[in-house]
């Protein structure tokens, strides 16, 4: 496999886009080794505990973006979102629900401001690896993303869903996120799967996970309904099933 070239990574938090104020990102995903070796093992032997996904951002302090993360420290950051092959509808993502654990900032004479950003899964948090459905900098009225065609949801399998809104504007706007499926692409007959709580500010919402088995359906859509008055918002939708 040659070695890939990283460029146009879309990372988000919470309710920022990231992409514009970093160059590096880390993202590990772990598990406890434990030692149950016994008096029968001829060597050490292992079972894994509980796994941790873990994320660390570095680049430039930006004063609205680190700012408002900093408020957040030691609380519920959001989701964070990962897409290592592009920001675009069907692009790979994966994401989890954070805490921030650390942020810090510091430069030396005549460099950038730097700031580097490390989160941790929150509490009962699960790593997902799906696709982003709908990614939209003005969405202003109902619409549907792109169809993805990501299987049935047997036994077994959990639907997964979030949803990032990074501005929101209007009077009394309201966005709702809603996980739709269908037996062919063409979507004449959707079924709604899963819809998240309505947003009307930043932030994210991580939507209640579905398990298995339902029905045969093999391909999926977000959809996200738009009300208000002149209402707009830059957001981006996310779904799994795993």
């Amino acid at each position: 496999m040659a070695p890939k070239v990283m460029t146009n990574v879309g990372l988000w938090l919470g309710g920022h886009a990231l992409a514009g104020v970093s160059n590096q990102v880390a993202f590990d995903f772990s598990a406890d080794e434990l030692d149950a070796t016994t008096w029968n093992d001829d060597g050490r032997s292992y079972l894994l505990g509980g796994k941790t996904p873990r994320v660390e951002f570095t680049g430039f302090y930006d004063p609205e973006t680190h700012g408002a993360l900093m408020a957040l420290q030691d609380l519920n950051g959001g989701i964070v979102s990962i897409a290592p092959d592009g920001q675009a509808a069907g692009s790979l993502i994966y994401a989890f629900p954070t805490q921030i654990a650390s942020l810090s900032r510091g430069a030396q004479w005549g460099e950038l401001l730097g700031a580097e950003l490390s989160a941790v899964a929150a509490k009962g948090a699960t790593l997902i690896r799906g696709v982003i459905g709908q990614i939209n900098p003005n969405l202003t009225a109902t619409g549907a993303g792109a169809v993805q065609n990501l299987g049935a949801l047997p036994a077994g399998k959990t639907l997964f869903a979030g949803l990032h809104v990074f501005s929101a504007g209007g009077t009394n706007p309201s966005v709702t996120m809603s996980v739709q499926s269908a037996a062919a692409s063409g979507f004449a007959s959707p079924t709604t799967r899963l819809t998240l709580p309505a947003m009307n500010a930043v932030g994210s919402v991580w939507g209640t996970p579905v398990k298995g088995p339902v029905g045969t359906d093999a391909f999926w859509r977000v959809n996200l309904a738009v009300s208000g008055t002149s209402p707009a918002f830059s957001v981006l939708a996310f779904l799994a099933i795993q």
